[in-house]
């Protein structure tokens, strides 16, 4: 979860309407067509609120609804969030029953999301973007913008924000004939969203294509303001490739100063993490501390924190200072609190949401299938006795892969997948499902206390019992929802499970949707997009490519052999 957040504060900036104003006495005598005018010209809080309150004064006078929604939308900017979040409600109950207006009620409704936004409350924030979609014309580019940002910056904060959404978003910008000039910000950091929900999903390959689609624009306008962030973004990628010498090459040459606070925090924990990974303890350690400090005096809460804590318990641990474990004990518990607090009700209501929609879409009509079947026999009719001849060599060959997913021998590590030997498949499969480990006691140096290595097999096998792996992807994802560092669960992982973190997700997974798919003939009639999204896989292309490599059979291939 590395969604860069800063973009979600345009938001003010692209529903802005054109108001100007001017530091005066004489505002009383001016009528509200001057008002507008003036509003705009000057940054002084005072002459805001006067002109502000004139404005409304005069709206109120005229009875007219519109202007009253604009007064209302000129308090709803200068004041407190509370007192704002109070007058952007009182633009939409003023404004309700307008049809088709280019700014009321949408304006309140995408104010009011952001304001819950700033407060935290990320529920209301979110019923409150959604809740702008209906009221805004479809011409409305920057409006539409802003309810698109708003939506994918609160998804995100929780790892759930729909590729789909964020691709759309990226592609109503691109169609603008000057999006290069005027909207290159939100271009570079849908890009970047995008980016990282696919290493969310362990998608290397198409996290850096979208990385480098945004570092393109950057190069191409001379950006030098976002040097810093694709040094970041690369050196992450770079870390999630387990490749840590150039992970802290590209880290060193980012510019912490370049960074917003709560964005500094997080680059120092991944730095420190590629450090310790690097063998640099004492580099990490100091990061780690720096970090640390910065987090105490902020109030933010940044992403990554699991991490921090997690080294620096284990590290006062390992020097006896018992004194500054216990602070940071405290710390942990603290931030682990604040996420629960702040999260929990978000995930409810997104999760309700996504579970209706997903149920009612996934099984495909049978009437629609009946239709595009008879076309599609009619189109391949001359290809028939070509994939007759296919299937009668391959025959034989499926049908054994076929057999030995049936007895639960499919994923392969070490002897040929194509020998014939069934027993030593399923022998082979069971000791990849089961994950037969090593004693956490066992003399395997990993440079992590015993102790840590002992918890996090625990919590492994948790995450595998409650088969949290199909929600729950990405490295720094499952590690901060095992509360642990991520350092630390890759080289268990490594170690342990003999594997790489990404294959172990895969294979996680995959075995799920083989069992499931086994037992369930309603799973088995609904699509291969709607079954990859079942067990945590962003479309069926990635999905099949990763059944077939463990399986050795295509999805598709397996379901029809099933009946």
């Amino acid at each position: 979860m590395y969604f860069n957040i800063k973009y979600c504060f345009i938001i003010i900036l692209l529903i802005s309407v054109s108001l100007q104003a001017q530091k005066s006495n004489r505002f009383e005598r001016l009528s509200e067509e001057e008002l507008l005018k003036y509003y705009d010209s000057t940054a002084d809080l005072d002459s805001l609120q006067f002109i502000a309150n004139r404005y409304l004064e005069l709206a109120k006078a005229s009875n007219d609804k519109i202007k009253l929604a604009r007064g209302y939308d000129l308090m709803a900017r200068v004041y407190d969030t509370d007192t704002n979040l109070k007058y952007a409600d009182s633009i939409i109950q003023v404004s309700k029953n307008l049809e088709n207006h280019k700014n009321y009620p949408a304006i309140g409704y995408l104010l009011k999301g952001f304001y819950y936004y700033i407060k935290d409350d990320f529920v209301n924030a979110l019923v409150n973007f959604e809740e702008s979609e209906q009221f805004i014309l479809k011409n409305d580019f920057e409006k539409i913008l802003t309810y698109r940002l708003g939506v994918s910056a609160i998804h995100k904060l929780i790892g759930s924000s729909s590729i789909e959404f964020q691709k759309r978003t990226l592609q109503l910008i691109e169609d603008q004939d000057d999006f290069e000039l005027v909207y290159y910000d939100a271009f570079f950091n849908i890009c970047e969203g995008i980016a990282y929900s696919y290493l969310d999903l362990n998608d290397l390959k198409n996290a850096e294509f979208y990385f480098l689609k945004g570092q393109k624009l950057v190069d191409k306008l001379n950006l030098d303001d976002y040097e810093s962030f694709i040094f970041h973004d690369r050196g992450i990628l770079a870390f999630e490739n387990q490749d840590y010498d150039s992970a802290l090459d590209f880290f060193n040459k980012a510019s912490v100063s370049d960074f917003d606070l709560s964005k500094r925090i997080t680059f120092l924990i991944d730095r420190a993490n590629a450090k310790q990974l690097f063998g640099n303890y004492a580099g990490a350690k100091k990061d780690f501390i720096r970090a640390d400090s910065l987090f105490v005096d902020s109030g933010v809460f940044p992403e990554q924190l699991n991490d921090l804590y997690s080294f620096l318990i284990c590290d006062a641990s390992d020097s006896k200072n018992f004194e500054m474990q216990q602070v940071y004990i405290d710390r942990f518990i603290r931030v682990q609190n604040e996420e629960k607090s702040r999260f929990e009700e978000l995930n409810k209501y997104i999760n309700s949401k996504s579970n209706s929609l997903n149920h009612s879409s996934a099984i495909i009509s049978k009437s629609e299938f009946n239709k595009a079947g008879f076309v599609f026999l009619l189109i391949i009719a001359t290809l028939l006795l070509f994939v007759l001849i296919i299937l009668f060599i391959k025959r034989a060959e499926v049908a054994d892969k076929f057999s030995m997913l049936l007895e639960g021998g499919f994923l392969f590590r070490g002897p040929d997948p194509k020998n014939k030997d069934t027993s030593q498949k399923v022998q082979q499969a069971e000791q990849v499902v089961t994950y037969e480990q090593k004693d956490a006691d066992s003399t395997l140096d990993l440079g992590i206390d015993v102790v840590v290595v002992k918890d996090i097999l625990k919590k492994l096998d948790d995450f595998e019992a409650k088969k949290e792996f199909i929600k729950i992807g990405g490295l720094r994802n499952v590690s901060s929802h095992l509360k642990t560092n991520s350092s630390y669960l890759s080289k268990v992982i490594n170690a342990y499970k003999k594997q790489s973190f990404a294959n172990y997700i895969h294979e996680l997974r995959i075995a799920e949707a083989v069992n499931k798919l086994k037992s369930d003939t309603i799973l088995r009639s609904y699509t291969i997009e709607a079954i990859s999204k079942e067990f945590g896989y962003s479309s069926a292309e990635s999905f099949s490519k990763a059944f077939k490599r463990i399986t050795n059979l295509y999805p598709s291939v397996f379901i029809k052999n099933l009946g």
